[in-house]
């Protein structure tokens, strides 16, 4: 499928030392999001592998500040340099997105739908990830269906990643300033703001991978295979309309799956897995699917 223009949006990817995640990334918003802009903010990384990917992209990585003893190093540095970076160069959203992260389809009524959203003064932040259906009991019992477009994050007021309305952010003074998200989420929400989900999504996390943040690297057994276009398989047609007709939260092994043909359902990840690890998340998410027969998931 072919990507289509937003205009006023700037994508915003967040990069340390994932140099295969962010290629990923970046190959997918050539694939669904061509015409939109994009800048890149390192957190200096030093893997070989991503710092020859910044060189080929020139003017696009615009801000690199050196890692520190933080859990997430530089990130919400960089957060707040972005979101002041999308304020004085007139964009109208800024979307915020990690490196391990890819889009799985285009969504054409993005703006339609932000501009909606947003229309509420109490909307901080849209966020438009798939989430995981392994955890489909703590998935609903923060979210408060509210709204035919997205439901309303319980908790948080913001998250790491999502779309922020830049003129509002600069009227409030939003900042990434509490060292997690858990924490910016928290402080946001006791200001009286609502993180929003889209219940059309377009970003995905990717399965398994075998770095985080400011830690060493695993060998993971669902990233071993070659490297393949995209990590996740984008969504096709018939996904793409079953997901234009959602109206609530959208699990993402109900539309795709991973890439790799090692990987069955569910899709997931985490920071290490082994093949135990791996029958322990497949045991729990059929165990999820069969007390779902019994137990109605409570949603207030």
């Amino acid at each position: 499928m072919s990507g289509t223009a937003t205009p006023g949006m700037l994508i915003c990817i967040f990069s340390y030392n994932r140099g295969r995640y962010l290629a990923n990334l970046l190959r997918s918003v050539a694939r669904f999001y061509p015409e939109t802009d994009f800048r890149i903010w390192d957190d200096n990384s030093t893997d070989p592998e991503t710092v020859a990917l910044l060189q080929t992209c020139g003017d696009k990585v615009i801000y690199q500040q050196a890692a520190t003893d933080a859990k997430h190093g530089g990130l919400y540095r960089n957060m707040d340099k972005a979101l002041q970076y999308a304020a004085a160069e007139g964009y109208s959203y800024a979307y915020f997105v990690q490196d391990d992260m890819q889009f799985v389809c285009t969504n054409a009524q993005l703006l339609q739908q932000l501009n909606t959203l947003f229309a509420n003064e109490q909307v901080c932040m849209v966020n438009a990830n798939f989430l995981a259906r392994i955890a489909f009991y703590m998935a609903e019992q923060t979210v408060l269906l509210q709204h035919p477009l997205a439901h309303v994050h319980r908790d948080f007021g913001v998250a790491d990643t999502g779309i922020i309305d830049v003129a509002k952010a600069v009227r409030i003074g939003l900042a990434f300033d509490q060292g997690s998200e858990r924490k910016n989420g928290e402080n946001w929400k006791a200001k009286g703001f609502n993180l929003m989900v889209l219940h059309q999504p377009d970003l995905c996390w990717v399965p398994w991978p075998d770095v985080y943040r400011n830690r060493k690297k695993y060998r993971s057994l669902a990233n071993s295979a070659s490297t393949v276009d995209l990590l996740v398989k984008p969504l096709t047609a018939k996904a793409r309309q079953k997901l234009w007709h959602n109206t609530a939260i959208a699990y993402l092994e109900d539309y795709t799956s991973a890439a790799n043909p090692l990987m069955i359902k569910p899709y997931w990840y985490q920071e290490f897995v082994s093949a135990r690890a791996m029958v322990s998340v497949y045991c729990k998410y059929y165990m999820h699917r069969l007390g779902r027969l019994f137990v109605k998931p409570r949603i207030a």
